[in-house]
């Protein structure tokens, strides 16, 4: 038991730090090229010359869903810990409807971070790079005779916040795994020490008869 205790503990600790990186990147979600291509959205330049705006629309819309369902994700790990899923030695009904409670938000986390992700992928393959870097590569002369660039750079294909979601997801889905295996085994070792326990009570009252 000991054992299984020392690792609901880690589990619990493991899952809260995934829980925040959550956070914290759904708060950075629109960065990169979805960053980028503000300027270049009919929103701010009037039209879209670069195919942006379904990535532009698409990631400004989700952005905000994926803060509040992230600190959700965060709160019902949060409810592991006041429940005592990290600490306590048997499993109670709240014990259980916390860890079930935590299991489904995370789950449904994962598949929507998932989904954002792969949907902002999509998109990102409709903007024309090309096109926007030969425009952004422009120069001209400057005050002191020396070639500056004529534009502003905005350019950017990095979509660093997409892989990290994908591979955040695949950790969050894991540790529900984790999680319910870590269940099983806690239920075993409960069951196995109430055995026991009757086993000894039993054996007590054996040897008051006999004496």
């Amino acid at each position: 038991m000991k054992t299984q205790m020392k690792f609901q503990k880690i589990l619990a600790l493991i899952s809260l730090v995934t829980a925040a990186l959550a956070v914290v990147l759904s708060l950075c979600f629109c960065s990169g090229v979805m960053n980028g291509i503000i300027n270049y959205s009919t929103d701010y330049a009037g039209y879209d010359e670069y195919g942006v705006d379904n990535l532009y629309n698409f990631s400004q819309g989700v952005n905000n869903a994926l803060v509040i369902v992230a600190i959700v994700f965060l709160l019902a790990t949060v409810l592991l810990f006041a429940m005592g899923c990290n600490k306590r030695r048997n499993y109670y009904p709240t014990n259980y409807v916390a860890i079930g409670v935590y299991a489904a938000v995370a789950f449904a986390f994962a598949i929507f971070m998932v989904i954002a992700c792969a949907m902002c992928l999509v998109y990102m393959g409709q903007i024309d790079f090309a096109a926007w870097k030969a425009y952004e590569s422009e120069q001209e002369m400057g005050i002191g005779g020396e070639l500056v660039y004529s534009h502003t750079q905005y350019y950017s294909r990095n979509c660093a916040t997409l892989v990290l979601g994908i591979l955040l997801s695949v950790v969050v889905i894991a540790e529900i795994v984790v999680w319910i295996l870590n269940l099983v085994w806690k239920i075993k070792l409960m069951k196995g020490e109430k055995a026991l326990l009757a086993q000894g009570v039993v054996e007590s009252k054996a040897e008051m008869e006999v004496a």
